[in-house]
């Protein structure tokens, strides 16, 4: 037997019966459906997931469901543009599964963090050697290619 959880949402938290209706009828769930939905999800992520993508929600003005739709969205633009290109797919890193499941947030960060930087360093050598041809380098700049080059 499950326990019963009841809880009220009223128009002073940004709710209205007609909202959330519209929302379910729009997804083909009624309105019970959608909010079983929306707590899956928000308890589904990682505490420290929630916590960072609220500090960035507060530091640009923008709620949490905006900021997770904002990045989502771009990586589905990104996806769909290197399909239209390639004319192919890649593995997604980020949608990765191993036997113990979805590694988490903190050790997916650490994956897609390092290959991140490692393509921006080979982004940013590109831009320096292309500056580095018409009007020469400052020293700091010389040093980074010195440094991130064979």
């Amino acid at each position: 037997m499950s326990d019963r959880i009841a809880f009220r949402l009223s128009e002073n938290d940004g709710f209205t019966k007609e909202g959330l209706d519209k929302k379910a009828d729009e997804l083909d769930l009624n309105r019970t459906e959608l909010i079983k939905k929306a707590i899956k999800a928000i308890n589904e992520l990682d505490s420290d997931l929630i916590k960072t993508v609220d500090q960035l929600a507060e530091n640009v003005n923008l709620t949490f469901a905006e900021v997770i739709q904002g990045f989502v969205t771009k990586r589905i633009a990104e996806i769909d543009a290197y399909k239209e290109v390639w004319e192919t797919s890649r593995p997604l890193l980020e949608l990765m599964r191993t036997a113990e499941g979805s590694p988490g947030s903190k050790k997916l960060y650490e994956i897609l963090k390092k290959d991140a930087v490692k393509a921006e360093i080979e982004e940013k050598i590109k831009v320096l050697r292309e500056k580095e041809k018409y009007e020469g380098l400052n020293e700091e700049e010389q040093e980074f290619l010195n440094k991130n080059t064979l």
